[in-house]
């Protein structure tokens, strides 16, 4: 018998932030899988402190979309030191995700990530270049040409340093906040790491929602990518437990990985969370 494979949950992947989503899908998915529904340009800025979940919320919305061409493009990598030279290649962005979308006959997403260092307030910019490529930013972003079915999104932790030009009507504005997980939301996206764990390393049964639970609460302030990298780091503890390099200086395993709920408390005591580094 042929084995058939579970469509995954559109945001599956996504602990807590269930408002933010609704949000998001309502203005984004809805339009496009319901011809009742009036689809209108839509200009997202998400903002919030790095890895709470912009970059994966946009690509979990793509997803959403059927799978629609999604390009990201990083602030910084657009500026360029000689003259149009930032201006070409965020013109060409914009062309790229509108060819897609033609072709596909789906939304293209255009993912500008560090926003906040390409749009910066151009009365606080120091040279022209910068507030030429703000210029050229909102000139698109009106139409300067047919924009298709184009979905433009920005992502920063710097909301403040935008340029309000580029906040006005028909360009960033919605602007969604990703706030850090509280208590429950933290244990979700606990739950989501052991899921993906269970994968390839088998879990103790220490980890039930009595230690998850008193785990989350613990780990005040964390948000989902210091949860990641606590996995990691607990992965890392349990791979050097189970093997040893022998005299011979060879890769031997001493015992089966099992990841314990020791191994995850060490690296609560190891690891910095976002929040100190700054």
């Amino acid at each position: 018998m042929e084995q058939q494979v579970q469509a995954e949950v559109p945001f599956s992947k996504i602990g807590g932030l269930k408002n933010e989503i609704t949000q998001l899908r309502f203005m984004v998915e809805l339009p496009f899988k319901f011809s009742e529904v009036k689809s209108q340009k839509v200009g997202l800025l998400l903002y919030g402190q790095p890895g709470c979940g912009k970059t994966l919320i946009a690509k979990e919305l793509s997803k959403a979309l059927g799978g629609c061409f999604f390009k990201v493009i990083q602030g910084p990598e657009l500026m360029s030191k000689y003259v149009g030279e930032s201006e070409e290649l965020l013109r060409l962005a914009f062309q790229e995700c509108i060819e897609e979308s033609v072709s596909r006959n789906l939304p293209s997403i255009l993912f500008i990530d560090e926003a906040d260092a390409v749009l910066s307030k151009r009365s606080t910019s120091d040279t022209k270049y910068e507030i030429r490529f703000v210029d050229q930013f909102l000139t698109l972003m009106d139409g300067f040409y047919d924009r298709g079915n184009l979905i433009v999104i920005g992502a920063t932790n710097r909301p403040e340093v935008i340029d309000p030009a580029a906040k006005r009507t028909g360009r960033f504005d919605k602007e969604v906040e990703i706030k850090p997980p509280n208590v429950q939301e933290r244990v979700e996206i606990f739950n989501i790491f052991l899921q993906q764990y269970s994968a390839f390393v088998k879990i103790s049964e220490g980890f039930n929602q009595e230690f998850i639970h008193s785990c989350c609460e613990e780990i005040e302030q964390y948000n989902g990518s210091d949860l990641s990298g606590l996995f990691k780091e607990a992965y890392e503890i349990c791979k050097r437990r189970s093997f040893i390099i022998n005299k011979l200086g060879q890769f031997e395993k001493v015992s089966e990985m099992v990841l314990q709920t020791d191994d995850l408390l060490i690296s609560v005591k190891n690891y910095v969370p976002f929040y100190k580094r700054i």
